[in-house]
């Protein structure tokens, strides 16, 4: 009894750390799956036939003839999440354009594309 008691002293800490670098609204064991889940969305709806994502590894599906893709690896950086959502509605504008395609998944598709987008935040590899 008294080493189980010991242990546990000795764990509990650990296990508040791992917890503690998490957000509330996230457990470490979904966010990899969200994250996943957002990069599927993105890749069933061809997101990447324009775009790339290059800190993810997602390369684009077909070339454009003198064009260079846009690589995400950074939009959560440059941008929110709610802007991303607006823009993707076609509700904002990069230079006076917006967003060539409305995003027509539905709203569970959205939000994991979003969650992800958001969350790219680093350099192109």
């Amino acid at each position: 009894m008294h080493k189980t008691v010991t242990t546990l002293l000795i764990a509990a800490p650990a296990a508040l750390a791992i917890f503690a670098t998490v957000p509330a609204t996230q457990s470490p064991v979904l966010a990899a799956p969200k994250a996943a889940a957002g990069k599927q969305v993105f890749l069933d709806y061809k997101c990447n036939k324009c775009h790339t994502v290059a800190s993810a590894g997602v390369k684009q599906a077909k070339s454009k003839k003198g064009r260079e893709p846009a690589d995400l690896s950074s939009v959560g950086a440059k941008h929110s999440r709610a802007w991303l959502g607006k823009y993707l509605q076609k509700q904002e504008t990069i230079e006076g354009k917006k967003h060539k395609k409305k995003f027509r998944g539905d709203a569970a598709e959205e939000k994991a594309l979003l969650d992800w987008l958001a969350a790219l935040k680093t350099a192109k590899k």
